[in-house]
């Protein structure tokens, strides 16, 4: 390998001795679509100049920033070499490569860079500096991206008008994952966080304004960069946030789908499990929930109950998935198989899901009989329907007419039905099975896993039913008002990320509402439902519920009401609790898997106990 240096221009070789290498790594290469291969990569130093605070004279402070490529050429040699009987074996001389770093053209800016890292797939540097600025840079030519006028053409977040405040010096500056938040350090270890703001004024209100959609654009792009690269966007909301327009929130929400060409139409696909494990549905509604996010004093909105308690219900379906499947017996016996929910952790853990979801299907009938009542009189029309709804912040209606919490219900409420009946062969004295529920460790909780599901005001196998006939229901709707598949799919998903009723469906909601909502009636008492307490589910917008919040520790994972010595973890974005369950050998895949990262697709944090304000700051986050 051969090494060819040339001083690049404001770069004397007096002023590289005079500085000290703080920074040496390599840049991996950069995906070229136009090139057959890809690019070699690029070994990048910094050297930087500290003036001595005892010598007046010395030069300013500085950062040179040298960049070396590494590049591959042809072995060229005379052609009568390969007449040479030692290459009579077909390798010819202009098959061999040869490598060197050629360096290429370098900058000195006149501060010091605290950090230099490559983002966008190595093709843009976001540089640090010692006066608190952040810095955007092309890889090709070193050049800063500024904002420019041409919002048809959208790369990246700088290019279109945002950026990093610049302020006071500091001693560290930290970038967040998707360089939308950044740390400074003062000399006194003070942190100073600071949130990329847009730079271009007003961005418009309608994608009929070229700034407003280069606006949506880059942050979805941002968006999708960050799920494929599994990194946590926090950061990115909380840039989305500084824009009160709320049509922007909406266009993103709409766009972000588009881009991952992910529908939100199951109303006629009947294989559940995509729906669950597509972790992308997670984080589009968790990104849902956090930008309707109001302040802890103030009600959910209609969007993020929506998107939160569809969370909530995707939760359910995982843990009834993970707890069916079965798996070696616990003797080591290869030959038989057991279901996870006979594993005592695992049935105690259960519990809390089954009792949510029973809790949660009576609240939504006891909702819909509530709404009924309500319009009985009137004559029902879109319009009015979602005045209903808006005035009353309920979520129940669009819950059941969305296609993707709708196939969520139906696949939990088979899975409560197929619950109760293994269940019941365990208790069967004809079924070999019944051994399990004659163990000590699992007889109580079986016993109250019955009890949950036969007391129900609302029986399962009528829900059932009831489903069933709401998705004939809405799919007979579409199929009559001759709603192609493209239109289908778009009203699907201002359904689920605005709560907008289509038209289409109001012949559906009429039958719902009125003959299947009837014939609910007949089996079920309307006093146990309306007098049931709902408050722990955290969906109501009463006192009740909120006491219940200020008052009550619920592991949000296991739906389980935790002990206030209990040592707990605490969601990095909506604040749900859990509690800190150490796995362990022989532990459930359940337990192992589903609890790695909180429901809204987030990272967990140990809470400390032993922080003064325990009571409160617990207050406040489940609150």
């Amino acid at each position: 390998m051969r090494y060819f240096y040339s001083a690049s221009p404001g770069m004397s070789h007096t002023n590289l001795a005079a500085s000290q290498l703080s920074h040496l790594e390599i840049v991996s290469f950069t995906p070229n679509l136009e090139a057959q291969e890809p690019s070699f990569p690029t070994l990048l130093a910094v050297y930087s100049n500290l003036p001595s605070p005892d010598d007046p004279g010395a030069e300013p402070a500085s950062s040179s920033i040298l960049m070396w490529e590494l590049t591959s050429v042809p072995q060229k040699l005379h052609s009568s070499f390969d007449q040479l009987a030692s290459r009579n074996n077909g390798t010819s001389s202009a098959d061999q490569q040869t490598h060197y770093l050629k360096q290429r053209e370098g900058i000195t800016v006149s501060k010091t860079v605290l950090s230099i890292h490559p983002i966008h797939t190595n093709t843009v540097f976001i540089i640090t500096y010692s006066d608190g600025s952040v810095e955007f840079r092309d890889r090709a030519s070193l050049d800063i991206i500024f904002a420019n006028d041409d919002f048809g053409t959208v790369s990246s977040m700088p290019q279109i008008g945002f950026a990093i405040p610049s302020d006071d010096h500091c001693l560290h500056l930290a970038v967040s994952p998707n360089f939308c938040l950044a740390v400074a350090m003062d000399s006194d270890g003070t942190p100073r966080l600071k949130t990329m703001q847009y730079t271009l004024g007003d961005p418009g209100d309608s994608n009929d304004d070229p700034k407003f959609a280069a606006v949506v654009t880059a942050l979805t792009l941002q968006f999708v960069y960050s799920c494929a690269h599994h990194n946590n966007n926090d950061d990115l909301c909380a840039t989305i946030r500084q824009f009160t327009n709320p049509n922007l929130e909406h266009e993103f929400l709409s766009e972000i789908y588009r881009a991952m060409t992910m529908s939100v139409d199951y109303s006629t696909e009947t294989q559940h499990e995509k729906l669950f494990r597509n972790p992308m549905i997670q984080r589009c509604l968790s990104m849902q929930n956090a930008l309707n996010y109001r302040g802890e004093d103030t009600h959910r909105t209609l969007n993020a109950k929506v998107a939160w308690l569809t969370l909530h219900l995707r939760l359910v379906a995982l843990t009834f998935a993970f707890s069916f499947n079965t798996g070696p017996k616990a003797n080591g016996d290869r030959g038989g198989s057991e279901s996870e929910f006979t594993k005592p952790d695992v049935l105690h853990s259960i519990l809390g899901i089954v009792r949510y979801y029973i809790d949660f299907t009576n609240f939504l009938m006891d909702e819909l009989f509530e709404l009924a009542n309500l319009l009985k009189d009137q004559q029902l029309t879109i319009p009015l329907l979602q005045e209903h709804i808006r005035d009353t912040n309920s979520p129940a209606l669009l819950i059941l007419l969305s296609s993707i919490p709708r196939t969520l219900i139906r696949y939990n409420s088979r899975g409560i039905r197929v619950l109760r009946s293994a269940l019941a062969k365990m208790f069967d004295p004809a079924n070999p099975a019944r051994m399990s529920a004659n163990d000590p460790s699992l007889r109580p909780s079986l016993t109250t896993l019955i009890t949950l599901v036969d007391r129900s005001p609302v029986r399962i196998t009528d829900y059932e039913r009831f489903i069933s006939e709401l998705d004939t229901q809405i799919k007979d709707a579409y199929n009559s008002s001759a709603c192609a598949e493209p239109e289908r799919r778009q009203a699907e998903k201002l359904l689920l990320i605005s709560g907008t009723i289509p038209p289409p469906l109001l012949p559906a909601i009429k039958n719902i509402l009125g003959p299947t909502l009837n014939a609910m009636r007949t089996g079920i008492d309307p006093a146990a439902l309306y007098f049931a307490d709902y408050s722990w589910l955290g969906v109501s917008d009463d006192k009740r519920t909120h006491d219940w919040a200020r008052t009550h520790i619920l592991d949000a994972i296991r739906k389980i009401e935790l002990s206030e010595a209990t040592q707990l973890r605490i969601c990095t974005r909506c604040c749900a609790t859990m509690e800190d369950v150490r796995p362990q050998k022989g532990s459930s895949v359940w337990m192992t898997s589903i609890q790695k990262m909180c429901l809204c697709g987030s990272l967990w944090m140990l809470f400390d106990a032993s922080e003064k304000g325990r009571d409160d700051g617990l207050q406040r986050l489940n609150g």
